[in-house]
């Protein structure tokens, strides 16, 4: 399997939308007052974190440099 390096440089917002409701786990089908999450939703909760979807051709996209440095700041490291 072949993945180029650049698509993994961004996600489209609403894929990023699709994936989080693709999960099992997690309580994305209620977190947004007892609805499903929302694009508006899931920014106004990244923006805080400094996670702000750019402008593109093809739409809203989120850079995976803004969620690497995000996790890095607030997630604890793990000790090998």
């Amino acid at each position: 399997m072949s993945v180029t390096i650049k698509a993994w440089l961004s996600i489209g917002s609403r894929e990023l939308l699709e994936r989080l409701l693709d999960l099992p786990e997690g309580d994305w089908h209620s977190a947004n007052h007892g609805r499903a999450i929302s694009s508006k939703w899931l920014a106004q909760k990244l923006r805080p974190y400094g996670i702000v979807a750019q402008r593109r051709n093809t739409g809203k996209v989120y850079m995976m440099a803004d969620f690497d440095e995000t996790c890095r700041r607030f997630l604890p490291t793990q000790n090998t």
